[in-house]
């Protein structure tokens, strides 16, 4: 039997068992110079933020060719060789978007997804087919950023202004707080990633906020609408400019618009409408002359029959 003064000591417990959020970053960096799969990519990306913070600081080897979103959420990945992998539901997708379906992916930028779903019909209020809400998601991180919604009414009072097209004889009509408008939205593209140049007054920085451009067509109505995450409604812009099924894509700074029926080009400056919303402040026609037109539609810029 012992003796002493001290006490008896006990088996010795086990150490606690190690989290793979431990993992140093070296280790994970290691990993994923060697991984070739986006799916694997984004699988170790969902884990936890020291995972995310690696896979920017150590990208792979060989860039993975991007992954593919179906309508239904689905992920698949393409292979050089042509072959594809098995497409898998993103079940976070639809928990973030609270099963409000059907709902579909109308653009993405980095980590982050534009999802709309449709507002069901309501009697007295005849919507059917304009979008219900709208929201910008990270299924990696599982953030949720939503933007006004694309029908909505407003009773503050609508702000118009029109900016005339250089090099050409028409004009932008802006509109915002719209009394009523109800859009259908099916494309979208994002000049930052939300959270960017952020701050506590909301005040609008065309350099480094997140500013959303979407495209409606609804009921042969076509309409071009601006807005960021701080705003309550979208700028929504009409002109015979966007009469017509149109495609845009920001492009250092500007935003750029092309008719794909006749081949017009139109270059959009922004500028801050009390600090807060996005409007145009120029619209130019960069095209002095037509592109050429093929049977498969119009060429793009700096191709040749």
């Amino acid at each position: 039997m012992a003796t002493g003064t001290g006490a008896v000591s006990g088996p010795s417990m086990p150490p606690p068992p190690a989290s793979w959020s431990d993992l140093p970053p070296g280790i994970v960096g290691a990993v994923l110079r060697r991984l070739h799969s986006s799916p694997d990519l984004a699988a170790l990306r969902s884990m936890c933020r020291s995972w995310r913070a690696a896979v920017r600081d150590n990208p792979p080897l060989v860039p993975p060719l991007p992954l593919l979103l179906y309508p239904n959420f689905a992920l698949a990945s393409v292979f050089s060789d042509g072959a594809k992998a098995t497409g898998h539901r993103v079940r976070l997708l639809a928990a973030l978007l609270d099963d409000a379906f059907p709902g579909q992916c109308i653009g993405c930028f980095e980590d982050w997804l534009v999802c709309t779903w449709l507002r069901l019909s309501i009697p007295l209020y005849p919507t059917v087919g304009a979008d219900g809400g709208c929201v910008l998601v990270n299924p990696f991180s599982g953030e949720k950023v939503s933007l006004p919604s694309p029908t909505a009414t407003h009773s503050c009072g609508a702000i118009k202004r029109s900016v005339p097209i250089s090099n050409g004889n028409d004009e932008v009509v802006c509109t915002i707080h719209a009394d009523e408008y109800a859009m259908a939205l099916y494309k979208a593209v994002l000049s930052a990633p939300p959270n960017t140049g952020s701050s506590s007054s909301f005040e609008l920085d065309l350099g480094s906020s997140c500013i959303v451009a979407a495209v409606s067509q609804r009921k042969g109505e076509y309409k071009l609408a601006f807005c960021t995450p701080e705003t309550q409604s979208w700028c929504i812009c009409e002109g015979n400019c966007i009469k017509s099924h149109i495609d845009i894509e920001f492009y250092q700074g500007k935003l750029y618009m092309v008719d794909t029926c006749n081949g017009d080009l139109f270059a959009f400056e922004l500028e801050a409408h009390d600090c807060v919303f996005p409007v145009l402040s120029l619209v130019e026609c960069c095209l002095i002359e037509k592109l050429p037109k093929t049977e498969y539609g119009y060429l793009e810029a700096g191709t040749s029959t």
